[in-house]
């Protein structure tokens, strides 16, 4: 399933990163994120694995509500 702007925002965001911090742990620029986040292009291959990874981190790091 591919990943979506609000997922990636929201990731980017439970991790307390802004998007040019995001954009340094993936290995790509600010305006990568950026338009990731607007959904004007999609992260591919590695870069989606990466976000998948950090998702299950940030899950970790973020108390249930239950």
């Amino acid at each position: 399933m591919t990943i979506t702007a609000d997922e990636i925002r929201d990731i980017r965001q439970m991790l307390g990163l802004s998007q040019a911090e995001l954009a340094e742990r993936v290995g790509l620029t600010r305006d990568a994120v950026a338009q990731w986040e607007t959904d004007r292009c999609k992260p591919r291959g590695s870069a989606e694995i990466l976000l998948r990874q950090l998702e299950a981190t940030a899950k970790l790091k973020t108390p249930s509500s239950s």
